[in-house]
């Protein structure tokens, strides 16, 4: 744990050990493993030959550098201290960000100078040199987790003009690389959203770690890559088979359209498509992926990489642009060599693809128990154990207040806005009715707009600047943050999200729900009460009065209640399938009847439920750039419940998918 310094790829790499071992113990040990890298396939002649000359100067560079901090300083040359004493020489011998004088001797010994991360990891694991640098300790603890530009677009008294200039010449004389400059003037608004482009690094990183970990229980480990994957899928003819798994029930709502393709033969056909398919819409696309790749030989391999090698040749594209050249005479001969080779047919796919239950990981982890610790010099001490730390959000952020309504007496949550984000609608949840009246007549006459009305001050009727209100909300659903010297809540927040709801049925046989906030299942935690109550009796019998008020309401409101199930986000159901068919399908390992019902949780509120399909990748239900929420339930995509009795006719059955995709009722 923590080896690799990066949650993301550990978190993956730990899923990857775990779908190991089970398909170990279901299958026995590998023969073979193949994985797919992130990486472009074999360069060009000239690429190579460029490649090879930037490797060997960079050694000559390295050996000059090592020989010098080991006779200089009588030092290690690790390859750390190599990259610092480079990072030293480009920034010239100073802090990239505030341009204090470096040490170099600190520098390579790690004290007062350090490497610091341009980009930081928490935002994208990148730890090339491009994305190192050479600063002082007391900028590198006030940068955080921002990135450099952020950072230093915060500092006053022209620091951050400096800096600009500062990086600017560096670029100009090329003691940086391009890469650099661009990182080194890149905000976090600018980082690249798209999963492909963002997660390039961590893909590097994982494939790479993933290959080694193979190697431990599989001599025959081999790699693969991307463009190989695309172009034999294509040519063994799997490309379109999610696509007419899909088809019928994109038809069925008007979503498909008749587009032009070249046949075989080369003439033009009406073919009818999916708009806006992608076979990213489908989470199967990542099993027709693997069985290319695990049909991949490396003979396919070395014969692609030879015609690569030759020209570059673009895999996606099959134009007649290419039909005279050589290189087109030779990519035939290779289509020809790849679809001769044996392989499954397109029916074949498409049968065990329909077959296929997707895995998610359900739940999250409440909170867990942490220590804490304090140094004396360089020891390190334990002074407090057993401490709840909660895995995620407590409340939402903002902290509101409460005030006692003159009229009706009854208490009122409120929070302060400022008066920029005031507009006619809001004004009435003013508390302050003569405030109130003086802002409508600004906003009115400004016609509404009140970035117009509030570029100037406002004053109030003793005289004073308005830069805030306080507004109603009209919210409930608050717990108590702080209190009073006498223990009188003064703060309060809203809780987080949902934990899971808890399904009972009471004496009359009817189901009751019981909806737990992620602050309750901590607060039940902390007071060592199970998170999800399955024995409302046993609970009660341990209630006792350390426990506040406010915790026992929390609790299920009769003891005996009989609990029949939980719903937690991204736990599994069966949805809409008659009983007798469930029974059938389950009975005979039917899974391509019950992947059609298959759902997970979304999202859970009171009294409304949210399941998606488990085979689709989004969620955010927009047709042509407009949210269409009923057509998505139309599709079959999504069920929305709005009340218990609605959710009883859909015949729910609670399952469990394994990592290796067997279905199992809870």
């Amino acid at each position: 744990k923590g080896e690799l310094r990066q949650p993301v790829v550990e978190k993956v790499l730990n899923q990857l050990v775990n779908i190991v071992n089970a398909l170990m113990v279901e299958y026995g040990r590998f023969d073979e493993i193949r994985v797919e890298l992130a990486r472009e396939l074999k360069q060009s002649r000239e690429e190579r030959a460029s490649a090879t000359k930037a490797i060997s100067d960079n050694q000559k560079e390295n050996d000059r550098i090592a020989k010098y901090i080991s006779d200089e300083y009588g030092l290690t040359p690790t390859r750390s201290r190599i990259q610092k004493y480079k990072m030293w020489e480009e920034t010239e011998h100073i802090c990239i960000y505030c341009g204090a004088p470096v040490n170099v001797k600190e520098f390579l010994l790690g004290s007062n100078v350090e490497v610091e991360h341009v980009i930081p990891r928490a935002l994208l694991f990148d730890d090339s040199f491009s994305n190192k640098v050479c600063a002082c300790r007391k900028c590198n603890q006030e940068k955080k987790n921002r990135t450099a530009y952020d950072y230093m677009n915060n500092k006053q008294n022209g620091e951050f003009e400096a800096y600009i200039e500062r990086v600017n010449d560096l670029a100009e004389r090329k003691k940086i690389s391009k890469t650099k400059l661009a990182k080194l003037l890149m905000s976090a608004d600018e980082l690249p959203t798209d999963f492909i482009q963002r997660q390039l690094k961590e893909s590097q990183y994982i494939a790479k770690k993933a290959k080694e970990m193979l190697q431990t229980i599989c001599y025959n480990v081999h790699s693969t890559t991307g463009s190989i994957t695309d172009f034999i899928r294509h040519i063994w003819g799997w490309d379109d088979v999610l696509h007419a798994l899909n088809i019928e029930r994109y038809k069925s709502v008007g979503l498909t359209e008749n587009v032009e393709r070249e046949a075989v033969d080369g003439h033009h056909v009406k073919v009818e498509r999916i708009k806006g398919w992608s076979k990213r819409m489908d989470h199967r696309h990542h099993a027709v992926d693997a069985l290319t790749i695990a049909c991949t030989k490396q003979g396919y391999i070395q014969r692609i990489n030879n015609l690569n090698s030759l020209k570059d040749v673009s895999f996606a594209s099959y134009s007649d642009e290419r039909q005279g050249s050589d290189t087109g005479r030779r990519l035939r001969k290779l289509e020809r060599y790849i679809s001769m080779q044996p392989h499954f047919s397109t029916e074949e796919v498409k049968q065990a693809v329909s077959e296929i239950a997707v895995s998610f990981k359900s739940g999250k982890r409440v909170a867990t128990l942490g220590k804490r610790y304090i140094y004396k010099g360089d020891k390190r001490k334990c002074v407090q154990s057993g401490i709840i730390v909660p895995r995620g959000a407590l409340s939402e952020e903002s902290v509101y207040g409460r005030i006692r309504d003159s009229k009706s007496g009854k208490n009122e949550i409120v929070i302060k806005y400022p008066i920029v984000s005031i507009d006619l609608k809001k004004v009435d949840k003013v508390v302050d009715g003569r405030i109130a009246a003086i802002l409508r007549e600004r906003l009115e006459a400004f016609g509404g707009k009140p970035e117009k009305a509030f570029a100037e001050p406002l004053l109030d009727h003793q005289g004073n600047i308005i830069r805030s209100v306080r507004c109603r909300t009209g919210l409930d659903a608050t717990v108590p943050l702080r209190y009073n010297d006498k223990g009188e809540a003064i703060a309060f927040v809203k809780p987080g999200n949902n934990h899971h709801v808890a399904i009972y049925e009471d004496e009359k046989g009817e189901l009751q729900e019981h909806i737990v906030t992620f602050w309750h299942a901590v607060e039940r935690k902390k007071y060592g009460i199970p998170v999800i109550i399955t024995d409302p009796t046993a609970v009660w019998d341990c209630v006792t009065d350390k426990m506040p008020e406010t915790f026992q309401l929390q609790l299920p409101k009769e003891a005996n209640w009989k609990f029949r199930f939980s719903m937690q986000q991204n736990e599994m159901f069966i949805l809409g399938m008659e009983e007798e068919l469930y029974c059938d399908a389950m009975r005979h390992n039917d899974y391509a009847a019950l992947s059609k019902h298959l759902y997970r949780v979304q999202k859970i509120s009171k009294g409304i439920y949210y399941f998606r399909h488990h085979l689709e990748t989004t969620v955010d239900d927009k047709y042509d750039g407009v949210k269409n929420e009923s057509r998505s339930i139309e599709m079959g995509k999504l069920i929305r419940v709005q009340s218990l009795g609605a959710f009883k006719k859909q015949n729910p059955h609670k399952v469990h998918i394994s990592v290796t995709g067997k279905i199992t009722e809870i």
